[in-house]
C-alpha cells in the first residue's frame, strides 16, 4: 500500500481503515465505521486538467478513469464501478498505450474537467448585512476594512448592501441621486412574493438571465458581462445588486458604506438594544430568490449583538434576562432557543436551494443549481455572544464561515475576513459557488453519510447504505460553497457475509469514485474526480491498514455531529470509551487478566492518547465555554483537514532553550514545564508564547545582546514560530504571551497532561521525558486525570473484557 500521506498529496484522500471488510465480525470488531476525510478541491500545482467533457458510464454516471478497462478493438471501455460497456467517443480512436488522454494516464487518479457550457453561468454576487447597533469606532472599523476589500472581488460581481438595528434597512445602489433605503419591519417572517412585493421587483424582474445574453459573444470573464447586459432590464440587478467592475460603482459603494452611522435609536437604561438579525437575513433571502436563474449569492452577516426582537431572537431586551448558557439549554430553560433554532434551520433549507427547476436544464453536472441559493459567512465581533449557536445550520448547511471574536477592531476579524478574498496565480478568489459532491460506488458498497459543510440533495440510488450518518440516505450532497481549505468526513458500510467460510465469495477490492461539481470565480463549472480503489479484508490484514490520525479526527467528526443533532455529553463520553476499549480489544496485545502485559502495535499506539486529549478537548468539555465558542469550535472542526483537526484535538508543543541547541517538539506534559525555557502552544484556535520564571527574568532584565546572544535567539525563534504558525491558519487565531504563574499562562496549563498526579513520571517512564528537579514542581491543577492513570485504566478494561 502507497504511503498514506503521499496519497493525501495526491488526491487529498485519509481513510480510517484502508481496506473494508468482508464478514460481519469483522465490521463489529472495528468498533466505527470505515470512512474517510476528503478535500475535493485540494491545491495542486500538478494537477491534470483536461479542457473537455468526460467520458460517463451510461448506467451509473461514472466517470472515465484510470481503473477502467479499455477494448481498442471494440473501442469500448469498461465501467470500474457497474462492469458496463460503454462506447468510446470516436476523437479517442487513435488511443494507444503511449497515446493516452489524460484520464487515463497512472498519475490521474484525480483530475478536473473544464466543462464546455452553451451559456455562461451567471455572476457571483455578495450581500452585506450589516449590524448598525455598535460601538462608532467597531462600526467606523468595520467600514474600513469592508471599503478595502471592494477591489479585491471577481470581475463582474455583484454587491448588495443591507443595514439592520430595530428595523431592515434594504439600500437602492442603484439610485445616484440621494441615498436611497426599502424599509422592513423585523417584528416577523416574510414571504419572498411579499418582500419582493414592497421592493418593487416582483413581475419585473427577468426570472431567466441567460435570456438576456443571446448573441453576446463570450469573453474571458462571464460574469463581467452578465452584469453589464441587465442594465435598466432587471430589476433586482442595477438597482439594489450593483456590478463592481468599474470605479463609478466602487466610488458610489464607498460613499454609501462610508455614510452608515450607528444605530440612533435610543437604548432604555438596564436593557440592550433592539436588533432583528434573523429578519435581516430573511430579507436577505427574499432580495435573493427575486434576482435571477442560478443567483448563488453570498451573504456577509456582520453581527455586534444578540438578536433581541423578532424571528431568530435569543434573549428579551432586558438585560435581567440573562443569555442562554449550556445549562439552560440542557435543562429546557431558555425559552427563545428552539423556536430560534426552528427558524434558522428552515431559512438554511431556502439556501441550500431544490431540485425544483431540475427539468428547466439540459446541463447534466449541473442540474441541481437552476433554483436561487446562497451560503452564510457568520462574523460575530463582540465581547458577549451574538447567536452563533442558533445560527450555526445556516453556515453548516452552505458551507460558510464562522468567525467569532471580540470586536471588529481586532486582527483577528480583519486578517480572517481578507483571508476569503485571498486569490489564485490567475488573480481569481479560492472561494467558489454552486458545487455537488457525488460518491459513487462499486457493488457491495455502500455510502452511509456526509459529515461536514453540505446538505443532503436526497439522490436515492443502489449505493446508498440502510444506516445513516451525519447526512445520510443519499449519495449526493449540495456544496453551497466549497475551497480549497474545505475537507468533508464520507462513510461507507460494507454489505459482510456472515462467517469466514463465506469470505470467498467476496470481492478483493472495491472501487470509489468522488465527482466534485463547482463554478470558480473565474466563470468557468468544472468537475474534480477522483477515483481510487481499496483492498478488503480478502486481500490483506485489516490491523495493517489502520490510520490512527485520521480515526481521531473522524472519531471527533461522530462525536460533533452527535452532539449537535442532540446528544448527551455524559453519553457521548461512554460512547467513545466503549469505543475505544473495544478496539483494543480486538487489536492490542495482551495476556488475559495482566493489565500490565497490555501492548498496542505501532498502528494504534498513539490511537489512546488522541482519545485522551479529545475527551478534554474544547469539542467535549463545555464548562466555562459559551454555547457562542462552542458552535465556533465545532463549525471549525467540520471543515478542517487531517493535519489542523490534530492540532485541535492534541496541540503541540515546542520548546525553546538559550543554550544554542535547535528548538524541540516536547511532551504535552507538565513535565515539559522548565524555569530557564521558553515554550511554544499551538492550540490551533489560539498561540501560547510561555516564559518559565527563569527567561521571563532574563528577558526584563535586558542584557546586553552580544554578551547573551542565546536569550535573544531564544526569544526571536519562538516570536518567528509563532509568526509562521499564524500566517497559515484560518481563522486567524489569537496570539497570546504569558509568563509562568501569571493568569493568561492559563491557555497552557488546561493543554498539559498533569503528570504531577504521578509523581512526575509519564506512562510509567515508558516514554521518558523532563522530570523536574526538587522545587521545580509543575503549577498545573486540576481534577482530570493523567495520561497514565487513564492508559492504565483502559489497559484493565481491556484484558478483563469477556
Amino acid at each position: 500500500m502507497a504511503d498514506i500521506y503521499e496519497i493525501e498529496d495526491i488526491d487529498g484522500v485519509r481513510f480510517n481503515w484502508n481496506a473494508f471488510p468482508v464478514t460481519r465480525q469483522e465490521a463489529d470488531n472495528m468498533s466505527s465505521p470505515v470512512g474517510c476525510l476528503y478535500t475535493p478541491l485540494l491545491a495542486r500545482d500538478d494537477l491534470p486538467v483536461a479542457e473537455y467533457d468526460p467520458q460517463v458510464c451510461r448506467r451509473c454516471r461514472a466517470v472515465l478513469n484510470v481503473f477502467s478497462q479499455i477494448d481498442l478493438g471494440s473501442k469500448t471501455w469498461v465501467c470500474t464501478l457497474c462492469n458496463s460497456r460503454n462506447p468510446l467517443p470516436p476523437h479517442y480512436a487513435g488511443i494507444t498505450a503511449e497515446n493516452l488522454p489524460l484520464e487515463l494516464n497512472p498519475q490521474s487518479s484525480s483530475i478536473e474537467y473544464i466543462l464546455s457550457r452553451t451559456q455562461p453561468p451567471p455572476p457571483p454576487c455578495y450581500i452585506y448585512v450589516v449590524d448598525l447597533c455598535q460601538e462608532p469606532e467597531d462600526l467606523e472599523s468595520l467600514k474600513k476594512t469592508l471599503i478595502t476589500t471592494l477591489p479585491l472581488h471577481p470581475p463582474g460581481a455583484l454587491v448588495g448592501l443591507i443595514t439592520f438595528d430595530s428595523v431592515v434597512n434594504v439600500h437602492e445602489l442603484g439610485f445616484k441621486s440621494c441615498s436611497k433605503t426599502y424599509v422592513f419591519s423585523g417584528s416577523h417572517e416574510y414571504e419572498s412574493v411579499a418582500a419582493q412585493k414592497q421592493l418593487g421587483i416582483y413581475g419585473n424582474c427577468s426570472r431567466d438571465w441567460m435570456r438576456q445574453l443571446e448573441g453576446s459573444a463570450p469573453v474571458k470573464a462571464p460574469g463581467a458581462r452578465a452584469a453589464a447586459q441587465f442594465g435598466p432590464i432587471a430589476s433586482t440587478v442595477g438597482r439594489f445588486l450593483i456590478p463592481i467592475g468599474d470605479e463609478d460603482s466602487i466610488t458610489r459603494l464607498t460613499k454609501t458604506i462610508t455614510s452608515l452611522e450607528p444605530s440612533k435609536w435610543t437604548v432604555k437604561p438596564g436593557h440592550r438594544a433592539v436588533r432583528v438579525t434573523g429578519a435581516a437575513l430573511d430579507i436577505a433571502s427574499c432580495l435573493i430568490d427575486g434576482s435571477y436563474t442560478q443567483c448563488c449569492a453570498k451573504v456577509m452577516l456582520f453581527s455586534a449583538g444578540a438578536c433581541t426582537f423578532g424571528p431568530g431572537k435569543i434573549v428579551g431586551t432586558e438585560l435581567k434576562e440573562p443569555i442562554r448558557s449550556h445549562s439552560d439549554i440542557d435543562k429546557g430553560s431558555a425559552s427563545h432557543y428552539k423556536k430560534a433554532v426552528k427558524f434558522y434551520q428552515k431559512l438554511a433549507t431556502k439556501a441550500v436551494g431544490s431540485n425544483a427547476a431540475r427539468e428547466n436544464t439540459k446541463d447534466k453536472f449541473f442540474d441541481h443549481n437552476a433554483s436561487s441559493s446562497f451560503c452564510v459567512n457568520i462574523f460575530a465581533g463582540c465581547y458577549d455572544q451574538t447567536g452563533v449557536y442558533e445560527m450555526l445550520p445556516l453556515a453548516n448547511k452552505t458551507g460558510g464561515v464562522v468567525v467569532v471574536t471580540d470586536s471588529f477592531q481586532t486582527s483577528i476579524f480583519r486578517n480572517s475576513f481578507f483571508e476569503l478574498y485571498a486569490k489564485d496565480d490567475n488573480g481569481y478568489p479560492f472561494d467558489y459557488s454552486a458545487g455537488s459532491l457525488d460518491v459513487l460506488t462499486s457493488p457491495r458498497l455502500k455510502v452511509a453519510g456526509l459529515i461536514g459543510h453540505g446538505a443532503s440533495l436526497k439522490a436515492d440510488g443502489e449505493n446508498v447504505a440502510d444506516v445513516e450518518i451525519g447526512e445520510g440516505f443519499t449519495h449526493r450532497w449540495s456544496l453551497r460553497s466549497i475551497s480549497p481549505r474545505h475537507t468533508y468526513a464520507i462513510f461507507f458500510d460494507m454489505q459482510t457475509v456472515g462467517s469466514v467460510e463465506q469470505r470467498t465469495s467476496s470481492v478483493p477490492e472495491v472501487y470509489i469514485q468522488f465527482q466534485t461539481t463547482y463554478r470558480h470565480t473565474d466563470g468557468t463549472v468544472r468537475m474534480r474526480v477522483t477515483t481510487l480503489s481499496r483492498l478488503t479484508s480478502n486481500s490483506t490484514d485489516l490491523s495493517s491498514t489502520f490510520d490512527q490520525e485520521a480515526a481521531a479526527v473522524l472519531y471527533a467528526r461522530l462525536v460533533v455531529n452527535k452532539l449537535e443533532r442532540g446528544g448527551e455529553y455524559s453519553d457521548l463520553l461512554r460512547w467513545i470509551d466503549k469505543s475505544l476499549v473495544k478496539l483494543c480489544t480486538v487489536f492490542g496485545d495482551y495476556t488475559k487478566g495482566d493489565a500490565n502485559s497490555f501492548r498496542l502495535s505501532n498502528k494504534f499506539s498513539l490511537l489512546p492518547q488522541f482519545i485522551y486529549h479529545l475527551r478534554r478537548s474544547q469539542f467535549l468539555q463545555v464548562f466555562n465555554y459559551s454555547p457562542d465558542e462552542t458552535a465556533f469550535y465545532h463549525h471549525t472542526l467540520l471543515r478542517t483537514d487531517v493535519r489542523d483537526s490534530l492540532v485541535m484535538i492534541q496541540p503541540t508543543l515546542v520548546r525553546f532553550l538559550a543554550d544554542g541547541s535547535e528548538p524541540e517538539p516536547v511532551l504535552l506534559d507538565s513535565a515539559s514545564l522548565k524555569p530557564d525555557a521558553v515554550l511554544l502552544l499551538d492550540a490551533f484556535f489560539y498561540t501560547v508564547i510561555y516564559y518559565g520564571r527563569v527567561a521571563a527574568e532574563w528577558r526584563d532584565a535586558h542584557y546586553p545582546k552580544d554578551e547573551y546572544p542565546g536569550v535573544y535567539d531564544m526569544m526571536d525563534k519562538s516570536r518567528e514560530e509563532a509568526a509562521s504558525l499564524i500566517a497559515d491558519r484560518f481563522p486567524l487565531p489569537r496570539y497570546v504571551t504569558c509568563d509562568e504563574g501569571k493568569s493568561q499562562a492559563r491557555f497552557l496549563y488546561s493543554k498539559l497532561n498533569p503528570s504531577e498526579n504521578d509523581n512526575n513520571q509519564f506512562v510509567g517512564g515508558r516514554m521518558g521525558g523532563y522530570v523536574p528537579d526538587e522545587g521545580e514542581a509543575s503549577v498545573v491543577h486540576t481534577e482530570d486525570v493523567s495520561l497514565r492513570t487513564f492508559f492504565q485504566h483502559l489497559a484493565k478494561l481491556v484484558v478483563n473484557a469477556s
